[in-house]
């Protein structure tokens, strides 16, 4: 399968693989403007990168945390009183109340 965003463009030929070779070809390539400019993040970006990811993974934790304790109370027939959301301030207080 060909990839049509390569960086480096290559002629479907050219499997020889030098560093003299390299060179030369992003020389070429350079002057032409044949290559994708790219953005290398600094330390900030990676940080913020980095806790935005942790942040996700940690609400995905939590939602798959709320659904199997939903689960397991419907499963032994506990149900939250009427008129009581999921996971609200009640439905938090109802829960310290299950044993």
């Amino acid at each position: 399968m060909r990839c049509d965003c390569a960086i480096v463009p290559k002629k479907p030929g050219d499997r020889v693989k030098t560093d003299r070779r390299d060179a030369l070809k992003l020389a070429r390539s350079h002057r032409f403007g044949d290559l994708t400019a790219v953005w290398v993040p600094d330390e900030g970006s990676e940080a913020l990168r980095d806790l935005v990811w942790t942040r996700e993974a940690a609400k995905q934790d939590q939602l798959r945390a709320r659904h199997r304790l939903t689960k397991f109370l419907l499963r032994t027939g506990r149900r939250p009183p009427l008129g009581v959301k999921a996971w609200t301030e009640r439905h938090a207080e109802w829960l310290q109340q299950v044993r």
